[in-house]
């Protein structure tokens, strides 16, 4: 990235130690590479993901796994069964179970005040024509739960108008607010 987390967090005056909660969508590097840097926050993660990180049968690559070892310790709220979790208790932020890519990969449905409903979708579609093609990459951890979690997403978006934002696809972040500049 041609600018750091930790400077992305200075231009708005934060530090990670002023991050109260952090919540990673699934266990892949590239989800989870600044996540030491939170070993302060409350870390909220289901389960089975936290789990399979912290396998050594089953966790990333040791450089990867570096990244976010030091959580293990941190202050943890565990998702458990399937429900949703409020982050705050207003429907604000929740967290959203969407197994299939990994045994706990999650999304996030933000409520904003202009911009209304907003789904971060992780790694639940990994190009522009997975959505639409139904289409599920051959490294995900079950197929099943991945096309079951799809449609729970398709529900949710269709049912509250929410903008979808995929987390591989370029198109989704340029018609986004450039940083600085929020979506809200």
């Amino acid at each position: 990235m041609p600018v750091k987390l930790t400077a992305q967090l200075a231009q708005l005056n934060l530090t990670p130690a002023d991050i109260e909660y952090v919540s990673f969508s699934h266990m892949h590097s590239d989800h989870t590479g600044n996540g030491n840097l939170f070993v302060h926050s409350t870390w909220i993660v289901d389960v089975d993901e936290r789990t399979r990180m912290f396998d050594a049968e089953h966790r990333a690559d040791p450089q990867d796994f570096n990244n976010y070892n030091q959580l293990e310790s941190a202050e943890t709220r565990l998702i458990e069964g399937d429900g949703d979790y409020d982050v705050f208790g207003d429907g604000s932020v929740v967290i959203i179970q969407a197994p299939g890519h990994t045994p706990g990969h999650t999304i996030l449905r933000l409520n904003l005040r202009n911009a209304g409903t907003v789904l971060l979708t992780g790694d639940l579609w990994h190009l522009r024509e997975s959505r639409e093609r139904r289409t599920v990459p051959r490294f995900n951890t079950d197929r099943a739960q991945t096309l079951a979690s799809m449609d729970k997403v398709e529900a949710l978006a269709a049912e509250t108008h929410a903008r979808v934002i995929r987390q591989h696809v370029r198109e989704d972040f340029d018609a986004l607010p450039h940083f600085p500049q929020a979506l809200n």
